[in-house]
Order: C-alpha cells, then sequence, then structure tokens
C-alpha cells in the first residue's frame, strides 16, 4: 500500500535554534513508498559499543505519534528492530543489546503527545532511509482483536527522498507520525484476511520543535540539588503494552533534566510534592516527564541531552491514569467535570497544573476547557472521588483553510475572497 512521507530537515523559526539551519526544510507532503521487499546491504547485525566522547559520533532519539481514531479503541504495533542506512552502511539502532526484546506500543495513546522509544549512539554521517520491522499489528475494537496481514516480511522502508545527517556530538530526531485514520481503512479482502495502507508522515529535524510536548518514560540516577537539575535514562514507552518496559538504564542515553517550576506529582495522591522529592535510591526511582528537549548546537560532545520539563509524575508506567474524555462544564475555584465513557468525575486543576492543547500551545488561563471540549487528562483519583490532575491535553480546535480568489481588499487587514473549495485540516502541517 502507498505510504505517504514528510521529510523536514531542519526546524526553521519558532524559540529553539535550528542545528541543521544549512540544510533548509525540505517537505514532501504527497511521496508514494510502498513496503519494500530484500535487503538494502549491509549487516544486519548490532553495531559494537561507541563511546559517547567519540566526536565521529552523534545521537539518534525515535519518536512515535499519532493522530486520533474514531474507528479502534486501541491499534497495537509491534517492531523488534530499527535501523538506519545510508554511507555508514546498515547502523541499527535498534537492538543494541540483549535487553532489548520486541517492543508493543499502542497508537491510540499518542493522540497529544510525541513519545519517545529510545536515544542511541550512531556514527556520525549522511543516511538515506530509515527501516522499521514490523512484526504485527492488532486492531482492537471493545473484545474483538483483528490482526493485520503484512507484506514483505514486514520490512516497512521509509525514505525521505533526501539525505539527512548524523553530527558527531548532535542529536538528531526521528519522528514517526502513523494517520491512524488514514492508515488503517481496514477492507476485507476475499479471502477472509484483513490489510491496511499506511500512512506515515517521517519528520526529522535537529531539534524537538514546540509544536508538540514530548513523554519520556525513565529512572532517577543522580540529582543535583543545587542546580536544581537531575539525571533521567529513559527505559521505555508508557505506550507500550505487555510485559517489560524495554532496555535497562545502563543501555540507555541519558538525559539531564530542568525542572524550573513544574509540579512534581505524587504517585500517591497526585499532588505536587515539589523537586525535594526526586531521590536516587535502589531500586531506582521512576518518573514520567513532559516537555521538549533543549537544543544540542555547541555542547560538549560527551555532554548529556538536556530536557525543559513541563510536568513530572513519580511512579511506575501505571502511576497516573491518563483519561480520555469531553469536559461538562468549566471550571468553577478549579473544578471541573470531565467525562469518560459516560462516567463523569470531578476533577481538579491545581496549582502546578498546566494545560496545553495538542499542538503544545499553553492554555494559561484554562478557558480552553469549556463544554464540549475534548482531550486527555493526566492525574490519580483520590479517596473522595476527586480527580487529581497533572497534566490537561486538549485536542487542537480544527483549522479551517479556504481556497479561491481575493474579490476586493477592504483595508490593510480584511478583504473578501471568492472561495472555490473548502478544506478542513485537523493537523497543522
Amino acid at each position: 500500500g502507498p505510504f505517504v512521507l514528510k521529510a523536514e530537515c531542519g526546524n526553521i523559526g519558532g524559540t529553539r535554534m535550528n542545528s541543521f539551519r544549512n540544510l533548509g526544510r525540505l517537505v514532501f507532503p504527497a511521496v508514494l513508498m510502498s513496503l519494500l521487499l530484500g535487503g538494502c546491504g549491509g549487516s544486519s547485525s548490532s553495531p559494537e559499543a561507541l563511546q559517547p566522547q567519540d566526536p565521529g559520533v552523534g545521537q539518534v532519539a525515535l519518536l512515535f505519534t499519532d493522530l486520533p481514531s474514531d474507528d479502534f479503541d486501541q491499534i497495537l504495533i509491534r517492531f523488534d528492530e530499527v535501523s538506519l542506512l545510508g554511507d555508514e552502511g546498515h547502523q541499527v539502532i535498534y537492538p543494541q543489546s540483549a535487553d532489548d526484546g520486541e517492543m508493543e506500543i499502542d497508537l491510540l495513546s499518542l493522540r497529544q503527545v510525541s513519545e519517545l522509544a529510545f536515544i542511541r549512539e550512531v556514527p556520525a554521517g549522511m543516511y538515506s532511509k530509515v527501516r522499521l520491522h514490523l512484526t504485527g499489528i492488532d486492531l482492537v475494537k471493545g473484545d474483538v482483536v483483528t490482526p493485520v496481514d503484512l507484506v514483505a516480511n514486514g520490512k516497512l522502508d521509509l525514505n525521505p527522498r533526501g539525505e539527512f545527517e548524523v553530527r558527531g556530538g548532535q542529536m538528531l530526531f526521528i519522528e514517526l507520525d502513523i494517520d491512524a485514520n488514514r492508515s488503517f481503512q481496514a477492507h476485507q479482502s476475499g479471502n477472509g484476511r484483513w490489510h491496511f495502507r499506511p500512512v506515515v508522515f517521517m519528520n526529522i529535524f535537529g531539534d524537538y520543535d514546540v509544536e508538540r510536548l514530548m513523554r519520556v518514560f525513565g529512572e532517577v540516577t543522580a540529582v543535583d540539588s543545587t542546580a536544581m537539575t537531575f539525571d533521567l535514562c529513559p527505559v521505555g514507552m508508557i505506550s507500550q503494552m505487555g510485559a517489560g518496559m524495554g532496555m535497562p538504564a545502563e543501555h540507555s542515553q541519558c538525559i539531564t533534566v530542568f525542572p524550573d517550576d513544574s509540579g512534581v506529582f505524587s504517585p500517591e495522591d497526585g499532588t505536587d510534592v515539589g523537586f525535594g522529592a526526586l531521590e536516587v535510591t535502589v531500586p531506582a526511582q521512576q518518573l514520567t516527564m513532559i516537555g521538549h528537549f533543549r537544543t544540542s548546537m555547541d555542547m560538549e560532545v560527551d555532554a548529556l541531552s538536556e530536557f525543559d520539563a513541563v510536568v513530572i509524575e513519580l511512579g511506575d508506567e501505571s502511576a497516573f491514569e491518563r483519561r480520555d474524555g469531553v469536559a461538562v462544564n468549566v471550571p468553577t475555584d478549579g473544578l471541573f467535570d470531565w467525562s469518560t465513557g459516560g462516567v463523569v468525575t470531578p476533577t481538579l486543576l491545581q496549582p502546578k497544573t498546566r494545560v496545553f492543547d495538542s499542538n503544545g500551545i499553553e492554555d494559561l488561563t484554562g478557558t480552553g476547557i469549556n463544554p464540549g471540549a475534548t482531550g486527555t487528562v493526566d492525574g490519580i483519583e483520590t479517596l473522595e472521588g476527586v480527580f487529581n490532575s497533572s497534566l490537561v491535553l486538549l485536542d487542537a480546535v480544527a483549522a479551517v483553510q479556504l481556497s479561491g480568489t481575493v474579490a476586493n481588499v477592504i483595508n490593510s487587514n480584511t478583504f473578501n475572497l471568492l472561495i472555490f473549495n473548502v478544506f478542513i485540516s485537523n493537523k497543522s502541517e
């Protein structure tokens, strides 16, 4: 089936400087691809361990994100290998240790965020293709699980039709944005099997942009009370299903986190317990953070990646609930009603609770929470039945794009448009 790929080499504009400015911005909104048969040469074995201080080594962060789907409750996708192909040969970035097993993630848990799967070291150089080896896809609706046939033995080659560069000492982000509504219009063939035509937007950039929040789950390995920072080693994904959470911390590329004044929410009752609750323990303290990576420009080649957190949720992957639903009323004294599957729960906006839309725009006043607003609320329900929220992610209001010709100009800010076609878009490209 066809693929729609978008390759973005660089992120021009915004508040984060672009470390790949000389590449410009290349957008291919309708590049048709297919699952490719056969290999592309090179070895599929894992590369040897690379020293982080080696200037010939860069880092690659793989992200997954997704648009919402009304057709399914879950879309489970499984893969066991990710690699880059280019001048440096076939570089496997997952797995890289015996502890890296098959990963299964629920795409529909990613509709307001991008989630970090892993950060891995890769030889600096030019690459032209990302290869993902799928081992299975299940479409879940209620109690019905429908497996999807994989073609080409699950080998998915994504080619942005232009080389991208991994630079020594810098991080490159590769984000796979799988459009569930368009990808999984499954149809039943004559033999009773199910097939699909995936639509994947592939974004490649030197610094993470501000349009979408990122979620990272990991273990705390160091706390600096003077600098008010801590180190987190990613160990898996909140969207990951099944036993295990991926790689252990010793095989992970760690991150220095700047919480600033963000809330640090307790896994017991979802209240803010402050920076002092962060600690190095055995077994390691686990948490989920939401925010953005900082630029890697001009950083020392052996420095850890840096991350600005807006929310920190303490506890394992199941500590905080994430409730998809709709607002019933506006907040009054911080309380509003949130309906999930017809069940209405009083939900509290705490002093450190942050409210964003799915485009990463912060709602500083909470005025976006009004009757009919949809989205996801993170939090923990207390014994009193109040849902203490740590983060509210609202679905962005659909943008309307009008196409036509200018009939007449009224003033410098106003003109009349003769409309030929109207396009409704839920996603900013």
